[in-house]
């Protein structure tokens, strides 16, 4: 594994295999699970690894950057840094409508 790496985002196929497989080897880390366009996956991925918890972030083209978004909320609540450039994001995203985010997703 990724030596310092603290969350790890696994964008995955219809058999998801990829969150639990990371899940197996990261045991103490973050993973978050990204089933991409097709929901015949969810319950596999929802399912990978009965040891180890893997989060689902979504479903379809957006889940990617909302995984993203939910890592660094969860690494904020430790460093400020991190909570901070999130919050500039999060603010200049809900400013521009433009932005592949939906501004529901984020606040008005």
């Amino acid at each position: 594994m990724a030596e310092g790496a603290q969350v790890f985002i696994c964008v995955a196929g219809l058999a998801c295999a990829l969150p639990g497989a990371v899940a197996g080897h990261a045991r103490t880390k973050l993973v978050l699970g990204v089933p991409l366009d097709r929901l015949e996956g969810l319950d596999t991925c929802l399912s990978t690894a009965p040891d180890v918890p893997v989060a689902t972030a979504g479903v379809g083209q957006l889940s990617p950057k909302r995984a993203a978004i939910l890592a660094c909320q969860v690494l904020g609540v430790a460093d400020p840094q991190v909570e901070g450039i999130l919050f500039d994001y999060l603010e200049e995203t809900a400013k521009a409508p433009d932005l592949d985010l939906p501004r529901e997703k984020v606040g008005k």
